[in-house]
């Protein structure tokens, strides 16, 4: 009788016998795709869904894997050994369009995938979103794994960004983020317009909702319309000492911009549809954003 080890346990921790006997296994479903996915479409369960995703997403993103992530959503499963990518596509005509949409994960091979939340009666409890307070008591890998079941969960593209921009203000310890789409496609004149500005880890979403003034950008102005226009990651420790910035919208707002991290949103062909930015590390000597920051914003 196979026998199941321990969580944790790696392969190598097995009797001789029952490894040989697992290697079987996994030989022969290597040899019959057909059969795991039909399997997996059958039986598996949300949890394990998650499991991949969060597996994979850690990998990709050179952080140190933490078992207990992925143990917690898959229990007794271990995680795959591939090396391919869930990445959020975002397309343009998404962006446009608006209001409820289904979210899209694709692999880095092209396969597009929908994850369906689960149906009412199917006897599973939707999981509840974490407090902000809960959220700022994470790890980075924790809030890596919140995304990852944001992106699965919900439907709606507004609210997924609040709660992708949400998460990103927590873990690059950022004052404040603001997302910049694109609009204007297919003519000789393009801009910029705030789709959410000024989140920050204290922000509601009916908050951000109930502000009707947007903030219009032409392409190729200030730091935003630079990165949009050259699809350039933008890393400034000081703002009022770069000549791209426009102090014109701390005036407007009340507020004093020290540091910035500004990076663009691109397409699967690779043209900006948008751009996200961070706006002053929190910290107490005023650090501005690091390499690490910018590796943690690309993976987001």
């Amino acid at each position: 009788m196979l026998t199941t080890p321990p969580p944790g346990e790696g392969e190598t921790d097995l009797p001789p016998e029952v490894r040989e006997e697992y290697e079987g296994m996994e030989k022969w479903l290597d040899e019959h795709p057909e059969y795991v996915h039909d399997y997996f479409a059958r039986k598996a369960q949300q949890s394990m869904v998650d499991g991949w995703l969060i597996s994979h997403a850690i990998s990709s993103s050179g952080l140190q894997s933490d078992p207990s992530l992925t143990s917690s959503s898959s229990s007794n499963s271990k995680p795959s050994s591939g090396a391919n990518t869930p990445v959020r596509k975002i397309s343009a005509q998404e962006f446009d369009k608006g209001g409820i949409l289904k979210p899209i994960i694709s692999t880095v091979d092209g396969t597009p995938t929908f994850l369906d939340p689960l149906p009412s009666n199917s006897g599973q409890t939707k999981s509840h979103r974490k407090s902000k307070s809960e959220l700022k008591a994470l790890d980075e890998k924790e809030l890596m794994y919140e995304l990852v079941i944001d992106i699965c969960n919900d439907l709606d593209l507004r609210s997924l960004c609040y709660k992708i921009l949400l998460n990103l203000s927590i873990v690059l310890n950022a004052d404040r983020c603001s997302l910049f789409l694109v609009q204007g496609k297919g003519t000789n004149e393009k801009w910029l317009v705030s789709q959410l500005f000024d989140v920050s880890c204290d922000s509601t979403y009916e908050e951000i909702c109930e502000r009707e003034e947007e903030i219009r950008i032409p392409m190729g102005t200030g730091i935003v319309g630079y990165v949009a226009q050259t699809g350039e990651v933008v890393n400034i420790p000081d703002a009022y000492q770069d000549v791209r910035f426009n102090a014109q919208v701390d005036l407007k707002m009340g507020y004093k911009t020290r540091s910035i991290l500004s990076m663009p949103l691109k397409d699967r062909d690779g043209i900006v549809i948008g751009v996200a930015q961070a706006i002053n590390k929190i910290s107490p000597a005023h650090e501005p954003f690091d390499e690490h920051d910018e590796k943690v914003y690309h993976f987001i």
